[in-house]
């Protein structure tokens, strides 16, 4: 495909500018397309907009053209998202532009049908930048609907593209037979102001920051149960906390009052907090750290927090999932550790804590580490050959 200068429409369910990690990777790519050449406009969804007018949602954001459309909240408005490409067919018809390629992240299924019937009649390339692989449980009709969109979504129409984008190794290797893929991980661009963020003196007690999600996929309760068993551990540790608050944590973990008196004395709940103020607590932490099961959802996904540490200039400590392990440098810029047994992750946080105490002084931590090996500009080559052969 001759690529100079293309026009892409980028599709999904990605809150711009930075409302979640959808948003972060597609503005990252976004960018490394444009510093291609191409032009890239946005259409995603927004859960503050109620408008079902497209034109009153245009914004420019990081230089972008972008619309959205409200974000699904009843059934029957779900409905519709999995498979109407209706609100795509009006911005094609807004826009003074016309499309060379569309790109759809994580796309609903029946929609993904539709739009490359459609991209076809039209001579438009199509695209899939495929994050995740959800176990959604058909436990009621939502759940009926959404595993069945996932199941067919990911086993059948992302095959039908004329090209993937996979977040990881796991993703990559499932669609063996597609020719024209490639595995690109999260992406971020460290020109932006966010990433120069001012390091503050160190604490006399090492750091270690959890930011996201706690739930189905991070297990903050075992590092929280691991580090009680640390002894003396709040005098060596301060675990900081983003993503949930003290009364959510306690309410979904069961601790008797002798724990709840511990945690409160090491573990400090930041709950929710805007996006620039997480890089800066992570910037200035000694460790991040996240814990995972080894299962096809996590091994599907790559996470976004580990790209951003590392970005940060923040070594993770992290076991092994997806194919994290292509990225991280043992003992440089993170620490895999064994969850299978709490006393030998115990044995490899008093470690991990000790290497924290010697450093201090000299800095080394931040010395050690190249932050910049996911800045969007390293992987030119690799998105350029994805679009040359789109044919």
């Amino acid at each position: 495909m001759k690529n100079n200068n293309l026009n892409i429409l980028y599709l999904g369910g990605f809150e711009l500018p930075d409302k979640n990690a959808a948003a972060q990777r597609v503005i990252a790519n976004a960018k490394l397309l444009r510093s291609l050449g191409h032009n890239v406009v946005f259409l995603g969804t927004d859960k503050s907009n109620h408008s079902s007018d497209l034109n009153s949602t245009f914004k420019i954001i990081k230089g972008f053209n972008s619309y959205s459309i409200p974000y699904p909240r009843t059934f029957k408005h779900w409905v519709k998202y999995v498979t109407s490409i209706g609100d795509t067919l009006e911005l094609i018809k807004l826009s003074a532009l016309k499309f060379d390629l569309i790109i759809t992240y994580n796309f609903p299924s029946l929609s993904t049908y539709n739009l490359i019937k459609y991209c076809k009649r039209k001579n438009i390339k199509i695209i899939a930048d495929i994050t995740e692989w959800y176990n959604h449980k058909p436990n009621s009709i939502m759940g009926i609907i959404k595993f069945l969109d996932s199941e067919f979504r990911m086993r059948y129409f992302n095959k039908k593209y004329d090209g993937l984008i996979c977040i990881s190794k796991y993703l990559f290797d499932y669609y063996y037979n597609m020719k024209n893929k490639i595995q690109l991980p999260p992406l971020v661009d460290l020109d932006d102001e966010k990433w120069k963020v001012e390091k503050l003196p160190k604490k006399d007690k090492s750091t270690i920051i959890y930011a996201g999600s706690p739930g189905n996929k991070d297990k903050i309760n075992i590092l929280i149960d691991t580090m009680l068993r640390i002894k003396n551990i709040e005098n060596k540790l301060e675990f900081r906390v983003i993503g949930i608050s003290k009364d959510d944590f306690f309410s979904q973990f069961d601790y008797n009052s002798e724990q709840i008196n511990l945690i409160n004395n090491f573990v400090v709940f930041l709950g929710r907090i805007p996006h620039l103020e997480v890089i800066k607590e992570v910037t200035n932490a000694d460790f991040s750290a996240f814990l995972r099961e080894n299962n096809k959802v996590n091994n599907a996904g790559f996470p976004t927090k580990f790209v951003e540490s590392i970005s940060c200039g923040t070594p993770v400590i992290t076991n092994k999932t997806s194919n994290i392990d292509d990225f991280l440098i043992s003992e440089n810029n993170g620490f895999l550790v064994d969850i299978s047994d709490i006393y030998v992750l115990k044995n490899n946080l008093e470690k991990i804590i000790g290497v924290s105490d010697l450093d201090r002084s000299t800095n080394i931590r931040t010395s050690k580490i190249d932050n910049s090996i996911f800045h969007y500009s390293k992987f030119s080559l690799t998105i350029n050959n994805l679009l040359e052969n789109l044919g």
